[in-house]
Protein backbone atom coordinates (compact mmCIF):
# COMPACT_ATOMS: atom_id res chain seq x y z
CA UNK A 1 0.00 0.00 0.00
CA UNK A 2 1.22 3.48 -0.91
CA UNK A 3 0.13 6.58 0.96
CA UNK A 4 0.69 10.31 0.47
CA UNK A 5 -0.17 12.51 3.45
CA UNK A 6 -0.93 16.25 3.60
CA UNK A 7 1.97 18.22 5.10
CA UNK A 8 1.23 19.38 8.64
CA UNK A 9 3.99 21.80 9.61
CA UNK A 10 4.40 23.76 12.83
CA UNK A 11 5.93 27.21 12.36
CA UNK A 12 6.77 27.76 16.06
CA UNK A 13 8.62 24.44 16.28
CA UNK A 14 10.40 25.29 13.06
CA UNK A 15 11.62 28.59 14.49
CA UNK A 16 12.80 26.88 17.67
CA UNK A 17 14.67 24.08 15.87
CA UNK A 18 16.02 26.53 13.30
CA UNK A 19 17.46 28.77 16.02
CA UNK A 20 15.28 31.73 15.10
CA UNK A 21 13.74 33.90 17.82
CA UNK A 22 10.25 35.30 17.14
CA UNK A 23 10.61 38.82 15.79
CA UNK A 24 14.17 38.13 14.59
CA UNK A 25 15.25 39.85 11.38
CA UNK A 26 15.42 36.41 9.71
CA UNK A 27 11.85 35.47 10.57
CA UNK A 28 10.41 36.88 7.35
CA UNK A 29 12.83 34.87 5.18
CA UNK A 30 12.19 31.80 7.35
CA UNK A 31 8.47 32.24 6.80
CA UNK A 32 9.01 32.27 3.04
CA UNK A 33 10.92 28.99 3.25
CA UNK A 34 8.27 27.51 5.54
CA UNK A 35 5.41 28.47 3.21
CA UNK A 36 7.27 27.11 0.17
CA UNK A 37 7.80 23.74 1.86
CA UNK A 38 4.14 23.66 2.93
CA UNK A 39 3.19 24.11 -0.75
CA UNK A 40 5.46 21.46 -2.29
CA UNK A 41 5.94 18.94 0.54
CA UNK A 42 4.38 15.50 0.01
CA UNK A 43 5.28 13.06 2.82
CA UNK A 44 4.81 9.45 1.69
CA UNK A 45 4.90 5.90 2.92
CA UNK A 46 4.89 2.31 1.70
CA UNK A 47 3.21 -0.18 4.05
CA UNK A 48 2.98 -3.97 3.97
CA UNK A 49 1.62 -6.52 6.45
CA UNK A 50 4.02 -9.47 6.62
CA UNK A 51 4.08 -12.90 8.24
CA UNK A 52 6.78 -13.31 10.89
CA UNK A 53 8.51 -16.24 12.59
CA UNK A 54 11.11 -15.36 15.23
CA UNK A 55 13.98 -17.36 16.71
CA UNK A 56 16.98 -16.70 18.98
CA UNK A 57 19.05 -14.89 16.34
CA UNK A 58 16.44 -13.00 14.34
CA UNK A 59 13.32 -13.64 12.31
CA UNK A 60 11.97 -14.79 8.99
CA UNK A 61 9.64 -12.15 7.55
CA UNK A 62 7.77 -12.96 4.36
CA UNK A 63 10.47 -15.49 3.52
CA UNK A 64 13.40 -13.10 4.03
CA UNK A 65 15.95 -13.55 6.80
CA UNK A 66 16.62 -10.72 9.27
CA UNK A 67 19.47 -11.18 11.75
CA UNK A 68 19.15 -9.43 15.11
CA UNK A 69 18.90 -11.00 18.56
CA UNK A 70 16.86 -8.01 19.74
CA UNK A 71 14.43 -8.34 16.83
CA UNK A 72 14.10 -12.08 17.48
CA UNK A 73 13.33 -11.49 21.14
CA UNK A 74 10.87 -8.69 20.46
CA UNK A 75 8.97 -10.75 17.89
CA UNK A 76 8.50 -13.84 20.05
CA UNK A 77 4.88 -14.87 19.71
CA UNK A 78 4.23 -12.25 17.01
CA UNK A 79 2.85 -13.65 13.77
CA UNK A 80 2.27 -10.42 11.82
CA UNK A 81 4.50 -7.36 11.49
CA UNK A 82 4.02 -4.19 9.45
CA UNK A 83 6.91 -3.08 7.27
CA UNK A 84 7.07 0.56 6.21
CA UNK A 85 9.31 2.99 4.40
CA UNK A 86 8.37 6.56 5.30
CA UNK A 87 9.87 9.63 3.68
CA UNK A 88 9.65 13.41 3.61
CA UNK A 89 9.32 13.00 -0.18
CA UNK A 90 11.63 14.09 -2.96
CA UNK A 91 9.67 17.25 -3.79
CA UNK A 92 11.48 19.61 -1.40
CA UNK A 93 14.93 18.70 -2.73
CA UNK A 94 13.66 18.90 -6.32
CA UNK A 95 12.37 22.44 -5.74
CA UNK A 96 15.91 23.65 -4.81
CA UNK A 97 14.57 26.08 -2.23
CA UNK A 98 17.93 26.63 -0.53
CA UNK A 99 19.32 28.77 -3.40
CA UNK A 100 22.76 27.44 -2.47
CA UNK A 101 22.55 29.05 0.99
CA UNK A 102 23.80 26.91 3.89
CA UNK A 103 21.40 28.42 6.44
CA UNK A 104 18.37 27.87 4.21
CA UNK A 105 19.61 24.34 3.67
CA UNK A 106 19.55 23.81 7.45
CA UNK A 107 16.02 25.23 7.67
CA UNK A 108 14.89 22.87 4.92
CA UNK A 109 16.37 19.94 6.80
CA UNK A 110 14.36 20.92 9.89
CA UNK A 111 11.16 21.09 7.85
CA UNK A 112 11.89 17.81 6.08
CA UNK A 113 12.10 16.21 9.52
CA UNK A 114 8.60 17.50 10.24
CA UNK A 115 7.40 16.03 6.93
CA UNK A 116 8.93 12.67 7.88
CA UNK A 117 7.10 12.79 11.20
CA UNK A 118 3.87 13.47 9.25
CA UNK A 119 4.49 10.27 7.28
CA UNK A 120 5.29 8.18 10.37
CA UNK A 121 2.25 9.42 12.26
CA UNK A 122 0.14 8.79 9.17
CA UNK A 123 1.31 5.22 8.73
CA UNK A 124 0.59 4.41 12.39
CA UNK A 125 -2.97 5.63 11.82
CA UNK A 126 -3.26 3.48 8.70
CA UNK A 127 -1.99 0.37 10.53
CA UNK A 128 -4.45 0.97 13.34
CA UNK A 129 -7.41 1.51 11.01
CA UNK A 130 -6.64 -1.39 8.68
CA UNK A 131 -5.34 -4.05 11.08
CA UNK A 132 -6.27 -3.09 14.69
CA UNK A 133 -3.05 -4.54 16.17
CA UNK A 134 -3.22 -2.65 19.48
CA UNK A 135 -0.20 -0.90 20.95
CA UNK A 136 2.74 -0.82 18.52
CA UNK A 137 6.50 -0.83 18.97
CA UNK A 138 9.01 -0.29 16.20
CA UNK A 139 12.53 -1.18 15.11
CA UNK A 140 14.60 0.30 12.28
CA UNK A 141 17.88 -1.04 10.85
CA UNK A 142 20.82 1.08 11.95
CA UNK A 143 18.98 2.60 14.90
CA UNK A 144 20.73 2.15 18.24
CA UNK A 145 24.14 0.55 18.71
CA UNK A 146 25.39 -1.68 15.90
CA UNK A 147 24.74 -4.83 17.93
CA UNK A 148 21.01 -4.05 17.95
CA UNK A 149 20.20 -4.29 14.23
CA UNK A 150 22.91 -3.44 11.65
CA UNK A 151 22.16 -0.91 8.94
CA UNK A 152 22.96 -3.54 6.28
CA UNK A 153 19.56 -5.04 7.12
CA UNK A 154 18.04 -2.19 5.11
CA UNK A 155 18.49 -4.39 2.02
CA UNK A 156 16.16 -7.25 2.94
CA UNK A 157 13.66 -4.75 4.35
CA UNK A 158 13.62 -2.90 1.03
CA UNK A 159 13.24 -6.26 -0.73
CA UNK A 160 9.91 -6.78 1.04
CA UNK A 161 8.52 -4.16 -1.37
CA UNK A 162 8.38 -3.90 -5.13
CA UNK A 163 9.18 -0.59 -6.83
CA UNK A 164 10.23 1.54 -3.85
CA UNK A 165 11.70 4.27 -6.05
CA UNK A 166 8.75 4.22 -8.41
CA UNK A 167 6.26 4.22 -5.53
CA UNK A 168 7.63 6.91 -3.22
CA UNK A 169 10.84 8.20 -4.86
CA UNK A 170 13.25 6.61 -2.35
CA UNK A 171 16.53 4.95 -3.31
CA UNK A 172 18.92 2.86 -1.22
CA UNK A 173 22.61 3.69 -1.68
CA UNK A 174 25.45 1.10 -1.72
CA UNK A 175 26.25 2.18 1.86
CA UNK A 176 22.63 1.42 2.87
CA UNK A 177 21.64 5.06 3.38
CA UNK A 178 18.36 6.28 1.94
CA UNK A 179 17.71 9.21 -0.39
CA UNK A 180 15.96 11.58 0.35
CA UNK A 181 17.86 11.83 3.62
CA UNK A 182 14.79 12.22 5.84
CA UNK A 183 13.56 8.69 5.21
CA UNK A 184 13.24 5.77 7.61
CA UNK A 185 12.48 2.07 7.15
CA UNK A 186 10.68 0.36 10.02
CA UNK A 187 9.17 -2.87 11.25
CA UNK A 188 6.15 -2.17 13.46
CA UNK A 189 4.81 -4.93 15.70
CA UNK A 190 2.26 -5.31 18.52
CA UNK A 191 3.90 -4.94 21.92
CA UNK A 192 2.63 -4.21 25.40
CA UNK A 193 5.99 -3.01 26.75
CA UNK A 194 6.50 -0.04 24.39
CA UNK A 195 10.06 -0.97 23.40
CA UNK A 196 12.17 1.83 21.91
CA UNK A 197 15.52 1.22 20.22
CA UNK A 198 16.90 4.26 22.08
CA UNK A 199 16.91 2.05 25.19
CA UNK A 200 19.84 0.20 23.58
CA UNK A 201 21.79 3.21 22.30
CA UNK A 202 24.83 4.73 24.03
CA UNK A 203 24.79 8.02 22.05
CA UNK A 204 24.05 10.53 24.81
CA UNK A 205 23.78 13.60 22.57
CA UNK A 206 21.47 12.20 19.90
CA UNK A 207 18.91 14.96 19.13
CA UNK A 208 16.24 12.38 18.28
CA UNK A 209 16.48 10.33 21.49
CA UNK A 210 13.01 9.24 22.62
CA UNK A 211 13.95 7.05 25.63
CA UNK A 212 16.81 6.83 28.11
CA UNK A 213 19.49 4.14 27.80
CA UNK A 214 18.41 1.02 29.74
CA UNK A 215 21.40 -0.86 31.26
CA UNK A 216 19.25 -3.87 32.15
CA UNK A 217 17.95 -4.21 28.60
CA UNK A 218 21.50 -3.86 27.26
CA UNK A 219 22.75 -6.56 29.63
CA UNK A 220 19.99 -8.91 28.54
CA UNK A 221 21.13 -8.52 24.94
CA UNK A 222 24.51 -10.01 25.86
CA UNK A 223 23.49 -12.74 28.30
Amino acid sequence: MTFTFPPTLNFEKFLEKGGIAPGDDMEREAREVFDAVARVGRPKCLLKACGAEADDTGAWIDGRRFTSRVLGRNLRGVQTVYASICTCGAEVDAARLDNGDELRGWWLDVLKTQLLMNAREGVVREIDQAFKPGTLAAMSPGSGDRDVWPIEEQRPLFDLFEGVERGIGVTLTPSFLMVPNKTVSTLWYPSANGFKTCQLCHRDKCPNRSAAFDPAAWASLHD
